[in-house]
């Protein structure tokens, strides 16, 4: 029994390594066909929690879009001919990052992404462009002004009070969960996917942009270049 086990144990690790190599070359050979990239219509969905109420924050949300967008250009602009499209905020456009999430959701879900169809909107939006490469980029976030702060650790406190002294818990001031995926025209499928979870306040520059930053690093590091194909005979 434990012999079956650890067989089953090991296919999984060599089948995850061959199906992790599998990818980085069809990443570098996209890398080294593919001249340009589009950052496709950026998605951010921003929400204030106050202490009266929760809105969306229309005027924090365009920068954040601005921070994400020029940050991937200035990383990618080093290895590509970098284009943006960014649409404006309407009813169109949430519908669009309604597809968008649920699309990330089953390319996250289902390891297969050949198989995932697009949804309407996002296709709508990557044959707006003339790139074979487009970077389709996900962002929800939320984070909490300053008098909905206090007011969340004061009740944390008291509640420790209340019970006999116990470990408070004081309330995230905020959260930024990002996906980013890109998808060519010429696979016919997304080639890179990653997503990340950030709990610094995302409505200020820095934080924003490392994000983006860090999401793309890997498919940054990838080689620019036909992978040597080793014969084993």
């Amino acid at each position: 029994m434990i012999r079956v086990f650890l067989i089953t144990v090991i296919f999984s690790l060599l089948s995850g390594c061959v199906s992790s190599k599998q990818r980085l070359q069809i990443i570098s050979e996209v890398k080294y066909k593919s001249k340009s990239i589009c950052i496709t219509n950026p998605f951010v969905y921003l929400e204030v929690l106050d202490i009266n109420r929760r809105y969306f924050d229309k005027e924090n949300q365009m920068k954040m879009v601005e921070f994400i967008t020029s940050e991937a250009k200035d990383s990618l602009i080093k290895q590509f001919q970098v284009s943006t499209t960014v649409n404006q905020i309407d009813s169109v456009y949430f519908e669009y990052g309604n597809q968008l999430y649920y699309y990330m959701m089953r390319i996250d879900n289902n390891k297969k992404w050949s198989t995932i169809e697009m949804p309407a909107l996002v296709k709508e939006e990557i044959d707006k462009s003339d790139c074979d490469l487009n970077l389709l980029i996900f962002n929800s976030a939320f984070f909490r002004t300053e008098a909905s702060m206090a007011r969340g650790v004061a009740g944390s406190v008291a509640l420790g009070i209340l019970t006999l002294g116990n470990a408070t818990v004081i309330p995230y001031k905020a959260m930024s969960k990002m996906y980013v995926a890109i998808y060519s025209k010429e696979k016919g499928g997304i080639i890179y996917f990653d997503n990340e979870e950030d709990s610094d306040m995302p409505i200020e520059e820095n934080n924003a942009k490392k994000q983006i930053r860090t999401l793309l690093e890997d498919f940054l590091d990838a080689p620019k270049s036909l992978p040597v194909v080793l014969d084993n005979k």
